[in-house]
């Protein structure tokens, strides 16, 4: 099959025909001339009947669309089910033969190009939709349709959303390319084991949800799926139902994670997280699927942060508790917690673990238990999303995270005195849930450079840097803005802008706000109401919201009249960016640090070169004396 002459060439609306109907059913409702000829059966005799008409075509126009989108979807799937059943036939050539190398390329050739198909479907696929809906709102604004609700019913689903088409073609792809590497290099995928310590290298990016699936795509020609506790293919060759819709990536491979953070009333830990204080520190507890009960597994987790000054890479560590003991960690009273006890609790949980590593989780679970003591941590947010993993099963030395569907979840919120967090059926109120408004892409390398394709993305503007962008500050943040406390540099960004300040905004508007008008101290000119935004900010204001627009004494005036929607984008950029009622300051993006060896060095330098070394050695003796 050639896919270079695939369905997708021909998808397109016929807006042309649509907009004249629009125009023609329009004439004959101001004319009111109606179909008489037609007589009572079929015929266009009332207005509801025009109304009634053009929905049918308009309706009958996506159904048309969505079917040549489906037929390219099993197209492309078909073919790459018949490339996954080529190359594992490769494996027995190879040992018959010994080289294998032309057929491989070739194979190899045929992936790419699937890859090249997916994404130009897919932006097909979005923009027709988008012809679609601006033919919905012209018709419900001429015709009184409801034709823009229909649509947005219909591009809510499949084949629309490409989710379960684009999925099954990024586990069709990395069984294809694990066979290739596998073939190549002689490894074999194997089930893959979390280390207890991660030493790497994050980057952090954000991504828009239509371009996840370009993002998944690249990762995938890079490196395999991770399926947790799992080795093998994650499609089943011949024996898979191609015909079969599926979102197999978002309901097997990909896991659900959750995770409860800990801080304490003060918001200590909060404070200098965000500073990025030496050796700052963040605890949490981790699950993956349904939340563990009794004997099932909870991971705790403890980051350390160190400056580069130290020497000392940050840190992750972990360990596996059972769930039944978490009320008796986080219980500052409870004087059970010795050495011995601590490490028959990780022994339930670790039962085949080595006795230095049974040692090594020990220590960190007593350091943990101090640290709850020491600052009487308690459960404060809690995060859930959908992770897509992608990291070969033989080493850490590389990995690839998507994020999707985050949410954060007030944990403070915890009435229930028998649980040590919030249950899954538990009901807490609608502003204790929110919705983040980007997927979280993180790549980790232990040593190198990022992959040259994953630096093609952020060069594309397809994956957008969120430097030290966390979960965790997020979400204090949204619960706790009237507090006073610092905000996270991406709060100057609009979308998480509008989640942070939505507790202020609902105070003003109920005449309850208590906070004081006061000026916002990163990038921003509050008494001229305009934001100020550092060129070195990679953060997403829509760009086309400034378009044709003036703000004068907080007053917008669009010079462009005939593009309402960007005067609509204006004054929510606006609303936004005038930031006077609110008191809160933003943390740099990078704050400013002195590097110890570096500020010594300099005064020594100076005070040499003036002679003025008794001014020098007071300071010096101040530096090397031990700390009490």
């Amino acid at each position: 099959m050639d896919l270079s002459t695939s369905a997708c060439d021909m998808l397109s609306v016929a807006d042309l025909a649509l907009e004249g109907t629009i125009n023609e059913f329009e004439e004959r409702l101001r004319s009111r001339r109606l179909s008489v000829n037609q007589g009572y059966e079929g015929g266009m005799n009332t207005a509801d009947d025009v109304i009634s008409s053009f929905i049918n075509t308009y309706e009958a126009e996506i159904m048309r669309v969505a079917n040549t989108i489906d037929m390219a979807n099993r197209s492309i799937e078909a073919y790459g089910e018949s490339l996954l059943m080529n190359i594992e036939s490769l494996s027995v050539i190879k040992n018959k033969r010994g080289d294998v190398t032309v057929e491989l390329e070739k194979i190899q050739g045929d992936a790419s190009m699937i890859e090249t198909r997916v994404l130009g479907l897919n932006r097909a696929t979005q923009r027709n939709a988008e012809k679609l809906r601006s033919i919905a709102v012209e018709a419900d604004r001429r015709l009184g349709t409801a034709c823009e609700v229909l649509a947005q019913r219909k591009f809510s689903s499949e084949p629309w959303t490409c989710e379960a088409s684009t999925t099954k073609i990024v586990s069709l792809l990395s069984d294809l390319y694990d066979v290739i590497r596998e073939l190549k290099h002689g490894t074999k995928k194997r089930v893959w084991a979390a280390p207890s310590k991660f030493d790497r290298t994050t980057y952090k990016y954000w991504v828009e949800e239509e371009k996840a699936a370009e993002v998944m795509l690249k990762c995938v020609s890079e490196l395999p799926l991770l399926v947790y506790g799992r080795s093998g293919r994650i499609m089943k060759s011949s024996q898979t139902d191609l015909g079969k819709s599926s979102k197999a990536l978002w309901s097997d491979p990909a896991t659900p994670i959750t995770s409860v953070y800990f801080d304490n009333k003060t918001l200590d830990m909060y404070k200098e997280r965000i500073k990025r204080s030496e050796g700052a520190k963040l605890l949490r507890a981790r699950w993956y699927g349904e939340r563990p009960h009794g004997k099932e597994v909870v991971f705790l987790e403890l980051k350390t942060h160190h400056e580069k000054w130290v020497n000392t890479k940050s840190l992750k560590q972990r360990v596996a508790i059972q769930e039944q003991y978490m009320c008796k960690l986080l219980d500052i009273g409870n004087p059970d917690w010795t050495q011995d006890y601590a490490r028959v609790v990780v022994g339930l949980s670790n039962p085949n673990a080595a006795r230095k590593d049974i040692d090594s989780a020990t220590n960190l679970l007593l350091e943990i238990r101090s640290l709850i003591c020491h600052l009487e941590l308690r459960p404060c947010v809690r995060t859930q999303y959908i992770r897509a993993a992608f990291q070969s099963s033989q080493n850490n030395n590389l990995r690839f995270t998507l994020d999707r569907n985050i949410i954060v979840i007030d944990e403070r919120k915890n009435t229930q005195g028998t649980s040590w967090c919030l249950d899954e059926d538990a009901s807490v109120s609608v502003e204790s849930i929110v919705n983040l408004p980007y997927s979280v892409f993180e790549v980790k390398v232990a040593s190198g450079e990022i992959p040259s394709r994953i630096q093609d993305l952020q060069i594309s503007n397809v994956i957008t840097s969120a430097a030290k962008f966390s979960k965790f500050l997020t979400g204090v943040a949204t619960f706790n803005s009237n507090e006073r406390i610092t905000m996270p540099w991406w709060a100057s960004n609009s979308a998480f802008a509008s989640i942070f300040y939505a507790g202020e905004k609902k105070d003003e508007e109920q005449g309850t706000s208590q906070t004081s008008e006061s000026s916002i101290t990163n990038g921003y000119d509050i008494s001229e109401g305009i934001h100020q935004r550092d060129k070195q900010s990679d953060d997403r204001i829509d760009n086309n919201a400034a378009h044709g627009v003036s703000v004068l004494n907080e007053q917008i005036v669009n010079t462009v009249e005939k593009r309402p929607h960007d005067k609509q984008k204006c004054r929510r950029y606006l609303s936004l960016c005038c930031f006077k009622r609110h008191s809160a300051k933003i943390a740099p993006k990078v704050p400013a640090r002195v590097e110890v060896s570096r500020f010594v060095f300099d005064e020594i330098t100076v005070a040499i070169n003036t002679y003025q070394l008794y001014d020098f050695f007071p300071f010096l003796l101040v530096c090397l004396q031990p700390k009490s």
